[in-house]
């Protein structure tokens, strides 16, 4: 466990330092407001966003495929630490990018994500109103669409997050400090909260630290809650542990500062698919099993049919 701390630090030091600075990162301490939130305003949020966990749809043939952890953890071939940065809007919307110094009285909201995943691309279009739908190559010919084409990677599979909402008392903090990897957490900086969530991840091993203050103390129980519960996902039976898979984020390509809301509603309109593989021996037993399954229903449709016409037939004789 203490192992796995340790490599998420190291992850996320490398993650920092990699990152590319935010446009506000060179802005000096005495920066003004005004300049700040009309720099804000240019944010394109390229990049991961993590959204809410939202349903899949996984095919069980039937009934027939009693779908395992093991099952689930096979077919999540990647697993990665992220980080998500954000600044709320004044109409609530959340904008994620680069956001780099911090605008005194702004609220901020910074995600790590622990994930095992598979990603599904999506083929979406942007029509002449900046309304996002679903692309229908069969639905358009290239004369007639005018809109903008988009493939967007959409990120399944099961995770821990931990997200720190605080509004900014300072001017030109580093966001990323908020996990302590570019320095000492300064409480006195960050006013809000942090919490956890499990995403496809439930059961009664499963334990969660409640809602808390920002602080150096509460951090680290996050960061070791999130070690011991990943520790769970692959010791743990299905009694104690239950995967279920979910959209847990999406790559966007698009960049626009409203993209994240519209691909929200978007993904909620459609049944996304979450594939399983059953192996050859598997597939064969569930269509025998299906066959049965139908002969079985004939037999019994038959059976009723046979018994409404001799009701048909006695009530016939009964009159006469």
């Amino acid at each position: 466990m203490r192992n796995f701390t340790i490599i998420v630090f190291l992850i996320l030091f490398g993650l920092y330092s990699c990152a590319p600075k935010g446009p506000l990162a060179s802005v000096e301490n005495k920066v003004d407001n005004k300049i700040g939130n009309a720099v804000m305003d240019t944010i394109k949020n390229f990049g991961y966003v993590p959204i809410d966990p939202m349903p899949v749809k996984v095919n069980n043939y039937d009934g027939f495929f009693n779908i395992t952890n093991s099952d689930y953890l096979n077919a999540l071939s990647d697993e990665t630490i992220l980080v998500a940065t954000g600044i709320y809007n004044k109409n609530g919307t959340v904008t994620f990018g680069p956001i780099g110094g911090t605008i005194t009285g702004k609220k901020y909201v910074v995600i790590l994500d622990w994930i095992k995943y598979t990603t599904l691309s999506q083929l979406i279009s942007e029509n002449m109103a900046g309304e996002i739908e679903l692309y229908d190559k069969y639905a358009y010919n290239k004369t007639d669409f005018k809109g903008k084409i988009n493939s967007i990677p959409i990120y399944e599979g099961i995770g821990l997050r931990i997200q720190a909402t605080f509004i900014a008392t300072s001017a030109n903090l580093d966001v990323n400090g908020i996990f302590g990897l570019s320095g000492k957490v300064d409480s006195s900086s960050f006013k809000g909260s942090i919490v956890i969530q499990s995403m496809g991840i439930s059961g009664k091993s499963v334990n969660l630290p409640l809602p808390s203050d920002i602080n150096p103390t509460s951090i680290q129980n996050a960061l070791m809650a999130i070690s011991s519960i990943r520790a769970l996902v692959y010791t743990s039976d299905n009694k104690d542990l239950k995967i279920t898979p979910r959209i847990i984020g999406f790559y966007n390509t698009i960049g626009d500062k409203t993209n994240r809301d519209q691909m929200v509603s978007f993904l909620s309109s459609l049944e996304i698919p979450f594939i399983v593989s059953p192996t050859a021996e598997q597939q064969i037993d569930f269509y025998e099993k299906n066959l049965k399954t139908k002969k079985k229903l004939r037999e019994l449709e038959k059976l009723y049919n046979d018994e409404k016409v001799e009701n048909i037939s006695s009530r016939k004789i009964n009159t006469n």
